[in-house]
């Protein structure tokens, strides 16, 4: 998803629950011509209409309503949202929280969305779905600066996104690729023979000669001024439990994502190690330059290749 998405999809999930534990209402003042008094008088536009020898009064009254500025800037939100969104749950979202707001104004000014919204105990917990709103909105989105402004932060787990975004690119080089494969598990019982401790590598890449690859992706950093990388023990042990389990994999690589504290050459692993009586079971260490699409696709073509 893009970052407008990633704001919908959020921002429906949020409004609709708070929406369906009741609409915001509040007291609006209104100014109308009635046939019986409410509220009071407003004596100066009475007057006036004095002449006109009308039966109706002219009131000033509270009514308990749903046309707040809040319950609008939502309604304006949601319908961006239903008009531009490519996701079908986030519209489906969207149409069904529009329901909970009939009754407010389907417009809004630049004075609403520049007027500012002091929030209390009787709205305090559409705050969140308001700042949302307001980002998408006004198309912009948040920054980590100083300033007296407040906004919602988006927190991803980068091991995840990483390891994601190498099985994308190796996607892209070649089909023969498993992502999360769960083939196997590591013991059985004797007890019961049950099987206990599932293998489950990022990539297994098969290649055509009956040869296997992993691919496991560790967003960690490891600087060349350690020994071994400063690799972890335990990355090592989960290597070498992929290299004896799968029988077809002769090689497994630990990918970590590159920095300016790591001395490489191109192609070149970082670290190379075999099993101890079996040289054709190898673990390899590289690091990716991530952040540049396409030098990751070449960096691991070069990879895949050697």
């Amino acid at each position: 998803m893009n970052l407008f998405e990633i704001l919908a999809f959020l921002f429906t999930e949020k409004v609709l629950r708070e929406l369906s534990r009741g609409v915001l209402r509040t007291y609006i003042t209104q100014i109308d011509e009635l046939n019986t008094v409410r509220g009071r008088i407003d004596t100066t536009l009475q007057m006036r209409r004095d002449h006109l020898k009308s039966t109706t009064v002219s009131c000033i009254y509270d009514e308990f309503h749903s046309n707040h500025a809040i319950n609008r800037i939502f309604k304006a939100t949601l319908r961006r949202i239903m008009n531009h969104s490519k996701q079908m749950n986030t519209r489906k979202r969207a149409s069904h929280a529009i329901i909970y707001l009939d009754e407010a104004a389907d417009s809004i000014d630049q004075r609403i969305l520049r007027k500012a919204i002091y929030f209390d105990r009787s709205n305090r917990r559409y705050e969140e779905c308001y700042r949302l709103a307001m980002l998408l909105l006004s198309q912009s989105a948040p920054t980590p600066q100083k300033g007296n402004k407040t906004s919602s932060s988006i927190l991803f787990k980068m091991n995840d996104l990483f390891e994601s975004y190498i099985a994308y690119l190796v996607q892209k080089i070649t089909s023969h690729v498993v992502v999360k494969d769960r083939s196997y598990k590591l013991l059985i019982k004797e007890s019961n023979d049950r099987s206990v401790f599932q293998l489950e590598p990022d990539l297994l890449i098969q290649g055509s000669n009956g040869q296997s690859m992993i691919i496991d992706t560790k967003w960690k950093i490891i600087d060349s001024s350690y020994r071994r990388h400063g690799v972890k023990r335990e990355d090592f042990y989960q290597m070498y439990a992929y290299l004896t389990r799968y029988k077809s994999v002769g090689t497994v690589i630990l990918l970590y994502p590159y920095h300016d504290e790591i001395d490489r050459s191109d192609g070149v692993p970082l670290e190379s190690w075999y099993v101890e009586g079996q040289p054709d079971k190898r673990l390899l260490v590289h690091s990716i330059n991530y952040e540049d699409e396409r030098l990751a696709l070449q960096e691991l073509k070069s990879i895949l290749k050697s």
